[in-house]
């Protein structure tokens, strides 16, 4: 570079001394900050839904139809249609085709479902917290773990859908795939 270059650079305000590189320092801190931050950002979003909205920690007296109908939405999510003339049990044998590996978890929150849906218990005033009770030491005396059962179905879920993605992507990159 000339030294008629420099001068006009230095008249314009392109100085490279010191107080540039000084800027160009400090602009790398804030990018390596901003680089570390984000992915501790989105663990604890990530932890937190998971902890407070998707997953209950603890057994409640209404979780089974919360869970059951969790279950059908995300079969719904997985393609498999959830028939109302459908039984419970039916749905959920439905869906343990679907995924063979969570038929344990399925099975619990659906007989979960039926106890809670067709046990004769009221859905008023004293008969009802009554009710409630005994329901929820008839489950708990049957060991049923439904918080733990609805984590392992939902890791199922998740796998399921991100095959399901991953076929579907792969399919519309490969138009003349012979396989259907």
């Amino acid at each position: 570079m000339s030294e008629e270059e420099r001068q006009l650079q230095n008249q314009a305000g392109f100085d490279e001394g010191p107080d540039f590189q000084l800027g160009s320092n400090a602009r790398g801190w804030q990018w390596w900050v901003t680089m570390l931050a984000t992915p501790v950002l989105l663990v604890a979003g990530f932890l937190f839904m998971r902890r407070f909205v998707m997953a209950p920690s603890a057994f409640t007296p209404d979780l089974p139809p919360i869970l059951f109908d969790r279950m059908q939405r995300w079969a719904e999510r997985l393609g498999l249609r959830v028939a109302e003339q459908n039984t419970p049990y039916e749905n959920a044998r439905r869906l343990s085709r679907a995924l063979p590996e969570a038929q344990t978890p399925i099975n619990t929150i659906t007989n979960s479902y039926v106890v809670y849906q067709f046990s004769p218990h009221g859905r008023n005033g004293q008969d009802h917290i009554e009710n409630t009770a005994g329901l929820k030491a008839r489950l708990a005396s049957s060991k049923v773990d439904l918080p733990g059962a609805w984590q392992h179905l939902q890791k199922a879920f998740a796998r399921a859908w991100l095959r399901n993605k991953l076929n579907q992507l792969l399919r519309r990159r490969n138009p003349f795939s012979l396989v259907d």
